[in-house]
């Protein structure tokens, strides 16, 4: 938990505001919060104001998404993030065409890195393609070469679909 903030806003009603990393669950905080003052408490509502980089303030209106007439109105907003912009939480590797293709097909690939962030057997990847395209999530099978090159096997593939958006499909085994 990196803050806390406690405000009685009712005589038995405690609003919380809470800073944390990945994996904090406030729902736990709010039982402890009742265990420490000795009278028990549970989470009444929950808003998360932020998730990674992506903000609460910075969403798509709920009013565009129901009112919206055509695609292109949500598509054209200032909100709207494409897929292929989308922070992850990973590192990243960069594929160039032949392995772009290998990945696609579920196949291993064997990479040239030049990240810096360290990567480890098992760890989970971001797999862009040529121009930085999102290919999907690869994981690491082996690091060669003292951590230059890397061994991935694709776990998630987004293909582009005859008619639309990419759509996700599970890697092979």
């Amino acid at each position: 938990m990196h803050a806390l903030q406690l405000a009685l806003e009712q005589p038995d009603l405690i609003g919380v505001n809470v800073t944390t990393s990945t994996g904090f669950y406030v729902r736990t905080l709010a039982n402890d919060i009742g265990l420490e003052i000795g009278c028990g408490a549970y989470l009444h509502h929950l808003c998360r104001d932020a998730i990674g980089p992506y903000k609460i303030v910075d969403a798509l209106p709920q009013s565009l998404l129901e009112g919206a007439e055509t695609p292109d109105s949500i598509l054209e907003h200032s909100s709207w993030v494409p897929l292929d912009s989308v922070a992850l939480p990973c590192p990243e590797v960069s594929l160039n065409t032949a392995a772009t293709e290998r990945f696609h097909h579920g196949q291993e690939v064997i990479v040239f890195r030049s990240g810096s962030e360290p990567m480890t057997t098992g760890s989970e990847v971001v797999v862009r393609g040529p121009n930085r395209r999102l290919l999907g999530i690869g994981q690491v099978q082996a690091v060669l070469a003292r951590g230059r090159t890397v061994s991935l096997r694709p776990l998630v593939v987004l293909q582009t679909a005859p008619a639309g958006p990419p759509v996700a499909s599970g890697g092979s085994s």
